[in-house]
C-alpha cells in the first residue's frame, strides 16, 4: 500500500473510507503506517526504523519539513492543519491520535476523545486494568500485523 503523492479530494475520501473499514482498534496503526510512508523517504529514513513514538524532530524535521508535511498531508486528510502540528504533536503516536480525532475516527476509549476524570490506577479493578491491557496489546498486535503484510 503506497500513499505517497496524493493530492486530491478523491484520493482524501479514498484513504478516509480505508481508515472507516478498518476496525476502530486498527484505525491507529494504519494512520502510522500512512504517516510512515509519508515521513520516511523524504527524511532518508527506512520505514521500519521509524517507531510510533519516535520524537520526529529527532529525526530530522525542522521547521521547513514540518510545514511541507503539513501541506502534503492536508489534500490527503482533507484537512486543515496548524503549522506547528508536528511541533504539537511530535511523534507518530500522538499525530495519528490527533488526526484520529479531527476525522471523528478515534476509538472511544481514546486518550483524546474528549475530557474525562482521570482515574488513578489503584481505583481500578483488576478487572478494568486487565482490559485496559488487553485493549492496548490488541491495538499493538493489530499495528504489528500491518507492518508484516
Amino acid at each position: 500500500m503506497k500513499f505517497a503523492g496524493a493530492e486530491s479530494g478523491r484520493e482524501a475520501i479514498h484513504l478516509i473510507h480505508q481508515l472507516r473499514q478498518c476496525p476502530p482498534p486498527a484505525r491507529r496503526g494504519f494512520l502510522i503506517q500512512f504517516l510512515r510512508e509519508q515521513f520516511g523517504p523524504p527524511l532518508g529514513i527506512e520505514l521500519p526504523q521509524i517507531g510510533p513514538r519516535d520524537n520526529l524532530l529527532d529525526l530530522g524535521v525542522d521547521s521547513l519539513k514540518a510545514v511541507e508535511f503539513k501541506s502534503l498531508l492536508e489534500p490527503q486528510l482533507g484537512l486543515q492543519l496548524s503549522s506547528s502540528l508536528l511541533f504539537d504533536y511530535p511523534n507518530l503516536y500522538t499525530l495519528a491520535e490527533f488526526l484520529l480525532a479531527q476525522l471523528g475516527l478515534l476509538p472511544q476509549q481514546s486518550s483524546l476523545s474528549g475530557p474525562r476524570e482521570p482515574q488513578p490506577l489503584l481505583e481500578l479493578s483488576t478487572e478494568q486494568v486487565s482490559e485496559l491491557l488487553a485493549t492496548e496489546l490488541k491495538e499493538l498486535n493489530s499495528f504489528e500485523e500491518g507492518q508484516n503484510k
